[in-house]
C-alpha cells in the first residue's frame, strides 16, 4: 500500500504536465516563393519548378507539402513533384500553395516550329523516315522531319542520318528552337553526323537533304 500511494502523486504530476503540455505548433508560413531555370518553355517540353516557404522572420519553413495548379491545363500540366510540361502554345499561371500561403509565376509555352509534326524518338534506337512531299518544307525547296528525345543526364550523344536516296543534312536544336549543331557529310559520303554534348533536358532533330530531293533515310542516335 505504502508504494502505491507514494506513486499516485507522482501519476498524476505526469498527467498534469501531458495535459498542460499543447504539442510543438507547426511555424506558420508568411511567404512563398516559386522557382525555375527560366520562364519558358516547348510544347512538348518540360520545366522543374521548385516552391519554398518561409516564416515572417524569412526563415526557410521545411516538411510541408507543396499543392501545385495551372491555370489553364489544355496549355500546360503540371505534377505533384512540380515538373511542368507543355501540352499547346500559349501564356500559363502556376500556383503554387504551402500552408496556406500561395505563390503565382506566369509562364509561356511556346512552338518554334510551328504546325510542322514532331515525332518522339527513343536515345539510343534507330528511326525511319521518307523525305517527300506533305512534309514541312523550307524555302529552299528541300522537306525536313522532326524528331524529339530526351537526355536524363550530361553525356555525349551522337545522331546519324544515313540514305542512298538525299544527301542527308542534320539540325540539332533545344526544344525552344535555339539552334546547337547541324552537318552535311559527317560520316560519309551522303551521310551527315552530329557528335555533342548535351545536358539534361529535352532536344530537336531535324531530318533535311542538302538539296530537294525525296526518299527513306534511317536516323540513329547513340
Amino acid at each position: 500500500m505504502f508504494l502505491r500511494k507514494t506513486a499516485l502523486p507522482v501519476l498524476a504530476a505526469l498527467l498534469t504536465l501531458a495535459a498542460c503540455d499543447g504539442g510543438t505548433k507547426a511555424t506558420p508560413v508568411d511567404t512563398v516563393i516559386i522557382e525555375a531555370d527560366d520562364s519558358e518553355l516547348a510544347v512538348g517540353g518540360t520545366l522543374q519548378l521548385t516552391a519554398t516557404a518561409y516564416d515572417d522572420e524569412g526563415d526557410e519553413v521545411t516538411g510541408r507539402d507543396v499543392e501545385w495548379s495551372v491555370s489553364n491545363k489544355a496549355i500546360a500540366t503540371i505534377d505533384d513533384n512540380g515538373l511542368l510540361t507543355g501540352v499547346a502554345a500559349g501564356p500559363v499561371s502556376v500556383t503554387a500553395e504551402i500552408g496556406g500561403e500561395s505563390d503565382t509565376q506566369a509562364f509561356v509555352v511556346v512552338n518554334p516550329f510551328g504546325t510542322c509534326p514532331i515525332t518522339n524518338h527513343t536515345l539510343g534506337s534507330t528511326s525511319t523516315g521518307t523525305l517527300a512531299s506533305g512534309d514541312c518544307q523550307f524555302s529552299d525547296g528541300t522537306f525536313i522531319d522532326l524528331y524529339r528525345f530526351t537526355v536524363t543526364t550530361t553525356r555525349s550523344v551522337t545522331i546519324t542520318m544515313r540514305s542512298t536516296a538525299v544527301n542527308s543534312y542534320l539540325y540539332l536544336a533545344t526544344a525552344v528552337g535555339d539552334d546547337i549543331a547541324e552537318n552535311d557529310n559527317g560520316a560519309g559520303g551522303n551521310d551527315a553526323r552530329i557528335t555533342v554534348t548535351l545536358n539534361p533536358g529535352t532536344y530537336i532533330i531535324g531530318a533535311n537533304s542538302l538539296t530537294p530531293a525525296s526518299g527513306q533515310y534511317t536516323l540513329t542516335t547513340q
